[in-house]
């Protein structure tokens, strides 16, 4: 048999025939997707289906993953150390361009460590999984908000934990749910997890509140900050800056390098300990590629970028100022 012969090539398998009724089903429901090829023209526009788009669905908030020092940093490191990392860190050793980035996420967001993955969905699976047993081996509890994230829901899932879901920013509810548990010392009570700048939303979550409830019943708050990097606090520095929370002890941040800074890759960032508790048990860490050289090259050089170009940040707002006035009017 030839591979044209195959029936993967022709009528599907009959293996296949219950994925051939789930898509049916997407179809009905309207709710079926596909891949629509886009081309960039080198501004903030596409052409699809022939015609020329503005794009306003684009997570590059400050115009960074068209920038050419970007393009050059990136390009130069695959020229330098190749398009790939080849393995895992602990496998084949750090390199430079991983540990460097590090140091200047870590000093920019005000935490004592940060951990670069390779995408910001595995950092938040790799912190999730990695904090939801205790040392003794029992489950923590965990609390999210209703609208985080799929890769965070995904890494509940994931984790085993015993979980409740609460109403958007609903710290009364949360309150209600912490005081049901046995408080400890030693270890933390619950993971509660929220988003910085919710996604679909755009809203904020209260983190002087939540915050005020981990120190209460000795929880930790998972922040995921994907859309607050960037584009809230001091210089982009975060939603975390914005609230003037930034280094609280009970606090996690976990945030893409694909969105503001315009590269690709996820990080998280805490206290030291959390940094090496990850790179022992962080799964989605140990047992996962590197981020690929030119990937880190790119964002390192965002990280500059903003440290010389603090206006990217106020042109921005600027922007979202007068869209929300025109759309308005």
């Amino acid at each position: 048999m030839t591979p044209s012969d195959h029936p993967l090539h022709g009528e599907s398998p009959d293996c296949f025939r219950d994925a051939q009724e789930k898509l049916r089903d997407t179809r009905r429901l309207n709710l079926y997707r596909f891949l629509r090829p886009a081309i960039p023209t080198g501004t903030n526009e596409l052409i699809i289906d022939g015609q020329s788009i503005v794009d306003f669905s684009s997570n590059d908030y400050l115009g960074l993953a068209r920038h050419p020092r970007l393009a050059e940093a990136a390009a130069l490191a695959a020229l330098q150390q190749g398009a790939g990392a080849g393995a895992s860190r602990l496998i084949s050793g750090s390199r430079t361009i991983h540990t460097e980035l590090e140091a200047d996420l870590a000093e920019w967001k005000g935490t004592p460590g940060t951990l670069v993955f390779s995408s910001g969905y595995l950092a938040n699976i790799g912190v999730v999984q990695a904090l939801s047993r205790r040392a003794d081996g029992k489950h923590i509890p965990i609390f999210f908000d209703r609208l985080v994230h799929a890769s965070l829901i995904d890494a509940v899932r994931l984790s085993g934990s015993p979980w409740r879901t609460f109403h958007h920013n609903d710290c009364e509810r949360l309150e209600q749910l912490l005081q049901r548990l046995p408080t400890s010392a030693s270890s933390p009570t619950a993971l509660i997890i929220t988003e910085g700048v919710f996604s679909m939303d755009g809203d904020l979550p209260p983190l002087t509140d939540l915050l005020n409830l981990c120190e209460r019943f000795n929880a930790l708050l998972l922040l995921d900050d994907a859309h607050g990097t960037g584009t809230m606090g001091e210089n982009g520095r975060g939603t975390a800056d914005h609230a003037g929370v930034t280094g609280h002890p009970h606090l996690i941040q976990t945030g893409t390098l694909s969105k503001a800074l315009g590269s690709q890759g996820g990080f998280v960032a805490g206290p030291q300990v959390l940094m090496e508790l990850l790179i022992n048990h962080a799964r989605s860490f140990i047992f996962d590629t590197a981020l690929a050289p030119p990937s880190a090259a790119a964002a390192l050089e965002a990280l500059r970028i903003l440290r010389a170009e603090p206006d990217r940040v106020e042109q921005l707002r600027n922007n979202l100022r007068r869209l929300r006035e025109n759309l308005r009017d």
